[in-house]
């Protein structure tokens, strides 16, 4: 009989032991990644474009002739962007004056627009 009451000991010893050795184990195996907080919020200065952009483009070189509906920008050869913009009495959605037909944001990732119509 006293050999069973060891043999019940030892075994309860040997869970504890290889339970703590196992959180030890998960404790120490999982390493973290390390925080600077020196650099928390610090911004890198480089002479690159910056990582946004943002625009509003006119077309230039052309004339407002009758559409179909309504007047349409015609023979514009190229877009000029603009840091504001009055919009002319003759515009409408679709006329072909405002490049994407309004602003347009974009960043390396991803792009927006914001169309000026229907939409």
């Amino acid at each position: 009989m006293k050999n069973f009451k060891t043999c019940q000991n030892f075994k309860g010893i040997t869970y504890s032991f290889f339970v703590i050795l196992g959180v030890a184990f998960l404790m120490f195996s999982c390493k973290q990644e390390e925080k600077n907080e020196d650099n928390v919020g610090a911004v890198e200065e480089t002479d690159s474009l910056p990582s946004t952009y943002a625009e509003i483009s006119i077309a230039e070189g052309g004339e407002w002739v009758d559409g179909d509906s309504h007047k349409e920008y015609q023979g514009g050869t190229s877009f000029k962007n603009v840091d504001e913009l009055t919009v002319p009495k003759e515009h409408t959605d679709h006329a072909w004056y405002i490049r994407y037909e309004g602003p347009g944001w974009e960043n390396k990732h991803i792009g927006y627009r914001l169309y000026l119509d229907w939409r």
